[in-house]
C-alpha cells in the first residue's frame, strides 16, 4: 500500500458531512480496519454527494483524530468540471523532483524511465541520475541542471511521466498550455510527435543554444510596453506571462546592466531563471537554420487536444502545429503565455488550471488573471516546490483529494488497482430526518450553517477596501482571520493591494493567495517604505502569512526604537501609519 493514503468523504449537507466524519471514527476506533482498505471502500463503495471532504492520513490516530474535527467543507457544482493542465518551462528544475512519484507509482516510473532511455542516445548522460542524485553528488547534479539540454530533457521527461500519471487516474485534460519547453509536452501528449521525436528534438535546442555565448533571463514587474521601452538594442522581450510580468533575455553582461538601471529607478527585479541561456533572443539567430533542417526530419501530426498558442497567444491551428518553420519561431520567438492563458479562460467552464511540473510559478501567473466567474481562477500544483517540507507523495495525493474534492471526476478504481485491495464493512451515510405531527403543520427547517460557522465581518479598514479590490478572497485551507492589530491590519493592506484581494486573513499563505518571488519584493519594497527599516528579503520569503511578515517587523523596530528618543519613536510611527 501507499505510504499515505486519501479518505473521501461526501454528504447532502454539511451537518451530515460533519456526523458521517464522526461515525467512521467512532468504527476506526473500534475496529483495526486496514486504512487502505477503508480509502478504497469509501472511494469506489460510495455515492459521491455535493459536500465534500477528504482527509490524507498515514496511521489510524492521526485519522482518528482529524476525523473528530470538524472537516473543512467544500461544495462541489453539479457536473464533470473540466481539467487544464499546465507545463512550465526551463527555471523551474531541481534536483529531486519526483523521486518520492518514482519510488511509489509505477505509472510514473514506466514512463520516466521510457523518456530517459529515448534520450540518452541524444544527451549523452542518463537524466534520473541527475533527477535522483544521492546527497553527496547533490551539487555536481544541480550544476549539471544548470546546462540547456540535461534541464530541458528533465524537465519534459518528468512532466510527461507526471501527466501520463494524472491521465491514468481519470483527469483527462480538457485543454493544455505550455510556457516555453511547456508547449513541446502539451503537443506530445496531443499527439503533434511522439515522445521520442520531441526528446530528440528538446535535447538539439538544448545543445544548439549551449553553443552560443553564455545569457541570461531576468524577471520584471512591469508591463510589456514599458520593458519595451527600457530594452535598448541588445535584450529582447522574452515573454510577456501577465499584467506586470514580463522576461528580458540577451548576454548576461547586458541583463546586470538592465537589473541596476530598474533598481536605480526603484524597481525590484525578480530572480533570475536557472538556467545559463537567452533564451528567446537574438542570440539564437545563429542557430535556427539548424534546428529547423531537424524539425523537417520529424513527423508532425494535428493536434487532438486544444492548447494556445506561445507563439500567437491563442489557440494553435493544425497548419501550425504541423509546420516545421512554427516551431523555429516558438524557439525564437517572444512567449505570449499570458494571452494564451487569457483565451483558454475565455472559454469559460470554470476549470481547474492543474500545474503538471516542478513549482507552482504558472499557478502564480494564473493568479493574476480573472476567470469566467469573476475571481481568480482556481489552480493546483502537482509537485512540491524545492523548498517545501512536504514530499511529493503527500503533494500529490493533496492536490488528488483536492481536486475530488471541487468536482473532478477521478477513476478510484484505476487509482487503487496497484495496491490489491478490498472494500470493508464501515458506516452508512447517516440520514437527517425530522418528525412531523399528524395535523399540525410543521416549522420550516433552518437554513443550515457552513461547517465552522460562517466567517467573522471584515475590519472597517478591510471594509474600506472593498471597492478598490480585484478579486474576492478565494477559498482556502485556512479559515480567515481578522487583523488583531494595527501593524497586522498594516501588512494585509499592503497584501490586499499587490495581490488584489478584498481581504487578506493574518493567517492566509502568501504562495496559497497566488504570490511569487516577485510579488514578494513588492511586499518587501512597501514595507521598507513604510516603517523605514531594512528588511532581509529573505527573512521576509520565509515568513509566509501576514502574522509571520508583521512580526518580523515588529522586531526590527523594536531594535530601532531601542536607539530613539520616545519623541523620535513617536515620529517614526506617525510616518509609518502616513505612508
Amino acid at each position: 500500500p501507499r505510504p499515505i493514503q486519501i479518505l473521501p468523504l461526501s454528504a447532502r449537507t454539511p451537518t451530515a458531512l460533519t456526523t458521517l466524519a464522526h461515525h467512521l471514527a467512532d468504527h476506526l476506533e473500534h475496529h483495526h480496519t486496514p486504512l487502505h482498505d477503508t480509502a478504497h471502500t469509501l472511494q469506489t463503495g460510495r455515492h459521491h454527494h455535493p459536500y465534500r471532504h477528504a482527509l490524507i492520513t498515514t496511521t489510524h490516530t492521526h485519522a482518528i483524530t482529524h476525523l473528530r474535527q470538524p472537516p473543512t467543507t467544500t461544495g462541489a457544482a453539479p457536473g464533470r468540471r473540466p481539467v487544464v493542465f499546465m507545463f512550465p518551462g526551463g527555471g523551474a528544475q531541481y534536483v529531486g523532483m519526483g523521486r518520492g512519484l518514482y519510488e511509489t507509482e509505477p505509472v510514473y516510473r514506466e514512463h520516466l524511465d521510457a523518456c530517459a532511455e529515448a534520450a540518452l542516445p541524444h544527451l549523452g548522460l542518463d537524466v534520473r541520475e541527475l533527477l535522483h542524485a544521492p546527497a553527496q553528488d547533490a551539487e555536481a547534479a544541480r550544476q549539471q541542471l544548470t546546462r540547456t539540454a540535461p534541464a530541458l530533457a528533465a524537465l519534459f521527461s518528468v512532466e510527461y511521466a507526471l501527466a501520463r500519471l494524472w491521465m491514468s487516474w481519470g483527469i483527462t485534460p480538457e485543454a493544455m498550455i505550455g510556457h516555453s519547453l511547456g508547449e513541446y509536452v502539451a503537443a506530445c501528449l496531443a499527439g503533434v510527435f511522439t515522445p521520442a521525436d520531441a526528446l530528440a528534438l528538446v535535447v538539439t535546442r538544448g545543445h544548439l543554444i549551449e553553443e552560443l555565448p553564455e545569457g541570461a533571463m531576468l524577471g520584471v514587474p512591469l508591463d510589456e510596453d514599458e520593458v519595451v521601452r527600457r530594452l535598448g538594442d541588445r535584450l529582447d522581450l522574452a515573454a510577456v506571462n501577465g499584467p506586470g510580468q514580463c522576461v528580458v533575455s540577451g548576454p548576461a553582461a547586458e541583463v546586470d546592466r538592465f537589473a541596476a538601471e530598474l533598481a536605480a529607478d526603484g524597481v525590484d527585479t525578480g530572480r533570475r531563471l536557472r538556467i545559463r541561456a537567452a533564451g528567446h533572443s537574438r542570440m539564437l539567430d545563429p542557430v535556427l537554420e539548424r534546428f529547423a533542417a531537424v524539425v523537417r526530419g520529424i513527423r508532425l501530426n494535428a493536434p487532438s487536444i486544444p492548447y494556445p498558442s506561445n507563439v500567437t497567444g491563442t489557440w494553435v491551428t493544425d497548419a501550425e502545429a504541423t509546420d516545421p518553420a512554427y516551431w523555429v519561431a516558438h524557439l525564437r520567438r517572444t512567449v505570449r503565455f499570458g494571452d494564451g492563458l487569457r483565451c483558454l479562460l475565455d472559454k469559460g467552464g470554470d476549470p481547474v488550471l492543474l500545474e503538471v511540473g516542478p513549482g507552482r510559478g504558472l499557478s502564480a501567473l494564473a493568479s493574476l488573471h480573472t476567470g469566467a466567474a469573476g475571481g481568480s481562477p482556481y489552480t493546483r500544483t502537482s509537485l512540491r516546490h524545492p523548498k517545501d517540507e512536504v514530499g511529493d507523495v503527500e503533494h500529490l495525493a493533496g492536490a488528488l483529494a483536492d481536486l475530488w474534492c471541487r468536482g473532478v471526476d477521478v477513476d478510484w478504481d484505476a487509482f487503487g488497482a496497484p495496491e490489491g485491495r478490498r472494500r470493508v464493512s464501515l458506516p452508512g451515510y447517516p440520514f437527517e430526518g425530522r418528525s412531523y405531527r399528524i395535523g399540525v403543520p410543521a416549522a420550516p427547517p433552518a437554513a443550515p450553517q457552513p461547517v465552522g460557522g460562517p466567517e467573522p465581518a471584515a475590519t472597517p479598514a478591510l471594509e474600506a477596501n472593498l471597492s478598490e479590490a480585484v478579486h474576492r478572497r478565494p477559498e482556502l485551507a485556512t479559515p480567515y482571520v481578522a487583523p488583531r492589530d494595527e501593524l497586522e491590519e498594516m501588512v494585509t493592506g499592503v497584501w490586499q493591494r499587490l495581490l488584489g484581494y478584498d481581504r487578506v486573513g493574518v493567517d492566509d499563505n502568501f504562495y496559497s493567495l497566488g504570490g511569487h518571488s516577485l510579488a514578494a519584493t513588492r511586499v518587501v519594497s512597501e514595507l521598507r517604505g513604510a516603517f523605514d527599516v531594512q528588511l532581509p528579503l529573505e527573512r521576509i520569503l520565509q515568513a509566509v502569512t501576514p502574522a509571520e511578515q508583521a512580526a518580523v517587523v515588529r522586531s526590527l523596530l523594536l531594535e530601532k526604537l531601542e536607539t530613539m528618543t520616545d519623541e523620535e519613536a513617536a515620529g517614526l510611527l506617525d510616518e509609518g501609519r502616513r505612508r
